[in-house]
């Protein structure tokens, strides 16, 4: 993984020159690359340069990953990465093995808690995989302490934890050792 601002220095890009003239680049893939548009546009340029692995490796298969976007933001992202004969694979958003919900919280944390708790083991979620967004990193360590505490196999997940357990987490997440 690499930032589109670390992508397009002459180190990365004589790297990348070496191992393609060594045949040893399968793909280029972007991954929310609706951010092209989202940030590209307004304050990270370097997003609109990605094009440059086109002109440079041209025989390269640029994938683009997203999970929405718009007919018009589409066409944009593949005329800016220069996809040729672009094959497109849409899914829908509502899949039977997915539960949405967006439920009021209280003002009273341990309610919160409480509610979540109560809403997977009624709908007999307690030994399956699923994944809480909360709104900060306190309340994500929070609410897995909580489901710890009742007996769940729970982590938390943030941008500030560290490499390398952040990989255990998502490995033992994978493996079924964590469900939450």
């Amino acid at each position: 993984y690499i930032t589109p601002e670390k992508l397009i220095q002459t180190v990365i890009l004589n790297f990348f020159t070496l191992l393609y003239n060594k045949n040893q680049i399968t793909r280029f893939v972007f991954d929310e690359a609706h951010l092209m548009i989202d940030y590209g546009l307004d304050f990270r340029p370097d997003y609109l340069k990605l094009s440059i692995l086109k002109d440079k490796y041209k025989s390269v298969p640029i994938m683009a990953l997203t999970g929405s976007i718009t007919n018009s933001s589409k066409n944009f992202i593949i005329s800016k990465l220069k996809i040729q004969n672009c094959a497109e694979i849409r899914q829908s958003l509502m899949r039977e093995n997915l539960v949405y919900q967006v439920k009021q919280k209280s003002k009273d944390f341990s309610e919160n808690c409480e509610k979540i708790e109560t809403w997977i083991r009624h709908y007999g979620y307690k030994n399956e995989s699923g994944i809480i967004f909360c709104m900060t990193r306190i309340e994500t360590q929070k609410v897995s302490e909580y489901l710890l505490r009742k007996g769940y196999k729970a982590s938390f997940y943030h941008s500030k934890i560290e490499k390398e357990n952040k990989k255990l987490i998502q490995n033992n997440w994978m493996n079924d050792n964590i469900k939450i």
